[in-house]
């Protein structure tokens, strides 16, 4: 597999993100259960919640707050521009950035257009960047 930089910038920001279970089925009681999300993806997953409990906090990354509507418009937009840049299903990127709201909507958007995410910490040193991105096609 032949690998290619697509170039993409992302402002960081400082924070930390939260996220809720919540119900995927009919009866509106609160998911517990490992069976219950089973058969659902990552991406899945956040839409059903943007769909369920649009308006509840889903992120908190510093002074920015999103709801589940506004982080699933933002998942699915960036989902929408890296599919234009030519990445999908099956490729392979790598996500090199600090814990941030823009962190949280790359990987949930990598997630949506079923691509493989390989993590990079923004404080690897160059020779662990070389062996993750070496070893992750």
């Amino acid at each position: 597999i032949q690998s290619r930089p697509v170039p993409f910038h992302l402002r960081p920001l400082d924070g930390f993100f939260s996220t809720d279970l919540i119900n995927h089925s009919e009866r509106g009681a609160s998911m517990t259960r490992y069976d219950e999300v089973s058969g659902l993806s990552v991406g899945e997953m956040l839409r059903d919640s943007a769909r369920a409990v649009s308006g509840k906090e889903a992120l908190v990354s510093g002074p920015v707050r999103m709801t589940y509507k506004e982080l699933d418009e933002r998942v699915t937009a960036f989902a929408a521009s890296l599919q234009n840049l030519g990445v999908g299903k099956g490729d392979r990127v790598a996500i090199y950035m600090k814990n941030s709201a823009e962190l949280t909507i790359a990987f949930y958007a990598c997630q949506r257009i079923g691509v493989i995410v390989a993590w990079a910490n923004a404080n690897y040193r160059d020779i662990q960047m070389t062996f993750i991105l070496q070893n992750s096609a």
